[in-house]
């Protein structure tokens, strides 16, 4: 019987190949489509591998234009180790907002702290011996769907370039891009969003491993 997670990795692979299929399909015959093709042939690759690890550290640096009308630096750290079933996931807005959940084995623990916000909120509770079995990590990339909309891909400097194409009403993401950075077997290391001026708008780190613990200090 097929689990929730591995259909989910045989739906990124069935995704890659109609991808890539799709693109020499549309014109073969010039260089920078296969160029293209083969860069999105090795993303829908690096998605089918983020989400068969066991092991996986993520840091995203954001740059928040959404809230309050103002600009705010949005931090987020996610670590994950199946095989010692803990998991340890933080969030922070710079001078406004924490929060972290630490998962160990059969508990799971959540704070919350605001400033003006709301009063600071701990708590634990217990979770199934089976979580771990069905375990879904909530992690950054670019979706076949995401990689199918933004059609060309080039590569520069060693990185895979393409244009966001969800630029929305806000003027810093209007022409701006993806910029990724996988290794030699097509995991990825960085995955970066960057405005039409070079500015940094939100940057995703990967490591393959993780030791997640309870955070200090609580």
């Amino acid at each position: 019987m097929m689990r929730k997670n591995d259909f989910k990795t045989f739906a990124l692979i069935l995704g890659c190949t109609t991808v890539f299929a799709a693109c020499n399909h549309d014109d073969p015959d010039t260089d920078d489509d296969l160029i293209s093709a083969q860069i999105i042939a090795r993303i829908c690759e690096a998605n089918v591998k983020l989400f068969a690890e066991n092991e996986i550290t993520v840091t995203q640096t954001e740059t928040d234009y959404a809230i309050w009308g103002t600009t705010l630096l949005f931090e987020h750290k996610r670590e994950v180790n199946l095989s010692t079933k803990k998991s340890l996931d933080v969030q922070k807005v710079a001078g406004a907002f924490e929060e972290f959940r630490y998962y160990d084995e059969t508990t799971h623990y959540l704070y919350q702290s605001g400033t003006d916000m709301e009063p600071e909120n701990f708590i634990s509770s217990k979770i199934s011996t089976g979580y771990w079995k069905y375990h879904t990590r909530d992690l950054p990339y670019l979706s076949d769907e995401m990689v199918k909309t933004i059609g060309k891909w080039k590569e520069e400097n060693g990185r895979l370039v393409g244009n966001n194409p969800y630029a929305g009403d806000i003027d810093a993401y209007v022409e701006s891009k993806y910029h990724v950075t996988l290794s030699e077997n097509n995991k990825y290391l960085k995955l970066e969003l960057k405005s039409a001026t070079g500015e940094s708008l939100a940057v995703y780190e990967y490591s393959y491993t993780a030791n997640p613990a309870f955070p200090a200090g609580y």
